[in-house]
């Protein structure tokens, strides 16, 4: 949520902080006197989006998924929630990043197609809806406003094919049903690794279990192929159009709605020092603050 002093901000009513507003980070990036370092990751930072469980009704059915896509409001969300600050995304990768899919996209705002998708599956299943529309749970995290908001809009959009229940919990009983899969719909945030690689284990069968890295519960072993060989080479004219089909592997599964790519901002009072400067045990240089982690090895404050 924007703060409502802006300049509660200011690193120099501390010496350092990490930002993942967007409004306070336009703030921050037009203030003087303060050192601003964005996240260094190549292919931007990580995204929010809803995230759905493969497997437990309603959405082990791919029907379900699509209709849940189809009627999330994302315009209304980009606008009304994130103020016109934020990024859209339509996939895990930022279109900056060498391995954005410009032919992905994500579904949202068809309410016509979510109803019609809603009464396909209902046919079929009715005793997984109730008035012809589907029953389901959104799980998010409680004491927040701008979670709470977010809920009751998405809410409006999904009602037209989907009877809405939330369940509230705290962060740690919101992450171990993450891995429980004791979910149906929930809000997340997650990818953004500083190699693509790195979100590897979200998303592989290995880490489907009774408790899950893979939070979706979705093995694909032609997905699982696709990002061996992107991890087994270095060469980017192998890996680009790897992950490139990786993006669309994941819009074609609708396991994920993505909403928006989040930035993170670290920022320092400008006594501050040696903030890029931390060394390995080898002398290799590691990297700088990023998003939400700052390393305080090598970091001191010169006399005021």
């Amino acid at each position: 949520m924007p703060t409502p002093e802006p300049t509660s901000c200011s690193p120099e009513k501390g010496h350092a902080l990490h930002m993942g507003n967007a409004e306070n980070i336009n703030i921050l990036e037009n203030s003087e006197g303060i050192y601003n370092l964005r996240s260094p990751k190549p292919h931007g930072g990580d995204e929010s989006f809803v995230q759905l469980n493969s497997s437990i009704a309603p959405f082990d059915d791919i029907r379900a998924r699509k209709a849940l896509a189809y009627a999330t409001p994302k315009q209304d969300y980009l606008t009304l929630i994130l103020g016109g600050f934020g990024t859209p995304a339509d996939q895990l990768f930022e279109s900056t990043s060498p391995y954005h899919n410009p032919a992905v996209k994500q579904d949202a705002d068809m309410p016509d197609e979510a109803v019609a998708m809603a009464a396909e599956y209902c046919a079929d299943l009715p005793a997984n809806c109730t008035n012809g529309k589907i029953n389901m749970e959104y799980k998010f995290i409680e004491g927040s406003v701008i979670q709470q908001r977010t809920a009751e809009l998405f809410e409006k959009g999904w009602s037209v094919a989907f009877n809405v229940d939330f369940d509230l919990n705290n962060q740690q009983q919101h992450i171990q049903a993450a891995a429980l899969g004791s979910y149906n719909a929930m809000a997340w945030r997650q990818f953004g690794s500083f190699r693509p690689e790195g979100d590897n284990v979200w998303l592989m069968c290995r880490t489907v279990g009774f408790i899950s890295l893979n939070w979706p519960k979705f093995c694909d072993e032609e997905r699982d192929a696709v990002l061996w060989e992107a991890t087994g080479t270095r060469d980017e004219a192998i890996r680009i159009p790897l992950f490139q089909e990786l993006a669309q592997m994941l819009h074609d599964d609708y396991l994920y709605i993505f909403l928006n790519h989040n930035k993170w901002l670290s920022s320092f009072a400008n006594n501050v020092r040696g903030v890029c400067e931390g060394k390995t045990l080898e002398g290799h240089l590691i990297f700088c603050p990023n998003e939400g982690i700052i390393s305080g090895r090598s970091i001191w404050l010169a006399e005021d």
